[in-house]
């Protein structure tokens, strides 16, 4: 089927556009796994010396993995946005609104003018 005819029959064909959009996101999956990998694993790159092949090295596409992190965090990574709190920073906070329960409840059973002096 010409092209042209496929995205034809796309616009008019509610099924065939569901059915459409469902192969473009199976492929999309595919192409994220085959980034993903290629970031991960990295690839062989041939070493040339004199115009002949005297080995390999291992490349690894970080602007790939840089861009899928952006894309499945852009809280965390994406350009201009604050970076979302840590682990360690959530317990600090927890930590310090937990101190300030138990000021207010001490000052409540002692009083705000007692302090440790006799």
């Amino acid at each position: 089927m010409p092209r042209r005819s496929a995205y034809r029959l796309k616009a008019r064909d509610a099924e065939f556009a569901a059915d459409w959009a469902a192969a473009m996101d199976d492929s999309l999956d595919d192409l994220e796994f085959a980034l993903r990998q290629r970031a991960l694993a990295g690839t062989e790159k041939p070493v040339f010396y004199a115009g002949k092949p005297v080995g390999a090295v291992k490349a690894y596409a970080d602007s790939v993995g840089m861009f899928l992190l952006k894309a499945h965090r852009p809280g965390r990574y994406a350009e201009g946005e604050a970076s979302p709190p840590t682990a360690e920073d959530e317990a600090a906070a927890a930590r310090d609104r937990l101190r300030a329960v138990l000021d207010a409840m001490g000052e409540r059973l002692t009083g705000p003018d007692d302090d440790d002096t006799p």
